[in-house]
């Protein structure tokens, strides 16, 4: 499985770590790149290094996307300024504080925390939870459709799968808010703060019954041990619903921008 990796800043180091990573082969998946200047004048400067000379491979680029041998990275500066009013403003606040969210998943003190490995449902959120009779039933456990069988069955922290209610809750609330927009202006402003109401006790109750019901079963001892691992699944999370949404739904991309917002604070 390919490490995936975002640059925040795109400079002769950032460049150079780049270009050597695909000359040696690297099993790297680039995935986005957060720089100040625009996709023309980085492209230029991958391809034609004034002290290494020009790259072998090939270095292509359109709006908002380098391509290096085939493979897009994202700009994510540049795309910010193309996004609808919502997700502008949620882009330029992360990236307002994009060194703090580096700073969140750098190497942490203390000791790791320790829990257990498990098979994971893998696609896990509102959509697959049914109500029946003052309970839930969970469904469709064939995991994320862009993953192989035996990614799939890789055992990893059922955190991750907590990470992914707790996202399609922030869907949840942005779908709400969309229908908002069918009533008057004034009784609008009234439902977002709400709604924000709304889904921070999702997330506390969601979270409150979990850890309950996992430390019971034996999956971790303390909550509080596991709230990092749970922030960076949230992060992963976020990440890859970002590059999605740039690229087929701008409109929503305003959701994973205001958690990974949150999680840079």
């Amino acid at each position: 499985m390919p490490v995936r990796v975002a640059v925040n800043g795109f400079g002769r180091i950032g460049r150079n770590m780049l270009r050597a990573a695909k000359e040696q082969g690297a099993d790297i998946e680039w995935v986005a790149i957060n720089d100040v200047a625009d996709t023309d004048t980085l492209a230029h400067l991958l391809k034609y290094d004034s002290i290494l000379g020009p790259y072998k491979g090939t270095v292509e680029q359109r709006q908002g996307v380098i391509a290096v041998d085939g493979q897009e990275i994202e700009m994510l500066a540049e795309r910010a300024a193309q996004l609808p009013p919502a997700a502008a403003r949620e882009a330029a606040t992360l990236i307002g504080r994009r060194e703090a969210l580096l700073q969140s998943i750098g190497p942490a003190g203390g000791a790791a925390p320790h829990g257990l490995r498990i098979r994971c449902h893998g696609d896990y959120h509102l959509g697959q939870v049914l109500l029946r009779r003052n309970d839930f039933v969970i469904t469709d456990f064939e995991g994320a459709a862009d993953q192989d069988v035996a990614e799939r069955r890789r055992k990893r922290s059922p955190l991750t799968d907590v990470a992914a209610m707790l996202r399609s809750f922030a869907y949840a609330r942005r779908m709400a808010l969309q229908q908002c927009s069918l009533i008057a202006a004034e009784e609008r402003l009234s439902w977002e703060p709400q709604l924000d109401e709304w889904e921070s006790q999702a997330r506390r109750e969601f979270l409150a019954a979990y850890d309950e019901i996992a430390r019971g079963a034996g999956l971790y001892a303390s909550f509080e041990e596991m709230a990092p691992l749970l922030e960076l699944a949230e992060l992963d999370t976020a990440l890859a619903d970002l590059r999605r949404e740039l690229i087929s739904r701008p409109e929503w991309a305003v959701v994973p921008l205001r958690r990974l917002s949150a999680l840079a604070q």
